[in-house]
């Protein structure tokens, strides 16, 4: 189970996000994910994030982190 992040006021988290932009079998192309939903945990509201996703496969979210680079340095 990934570790909880606690933040103080000023402070940011961040998780990397990927999928893939190779077709698969027959296809030729593949959809996109325009936005993405983000819903902290213990969070009554989301917010939209601007990101275009590629959707040929399952997007993967990776654990968050502490700090912008969404990994553990």
């Amino acid at each position: 189970m990934p570790k909880e992040v606690t933040l103080v006021t000023g402070q940011s988290a961040s998780a990397i996000v990927e999928g893939t932009d190779v077709p698969t079998g027959n296809a030729t192309s593949c959809p996109s994910y325009p936005k993405l939903l983000v819903t902290p945990p213990n969070a009554t509201e989301s917010v939209v994030v601007n990101a275009v996703m590629p959707g040929c496969s399952p997007i993967e979210i990776h654990p968050v982190v502490p700090g912008g680079t969404g990994m553990n340095t």
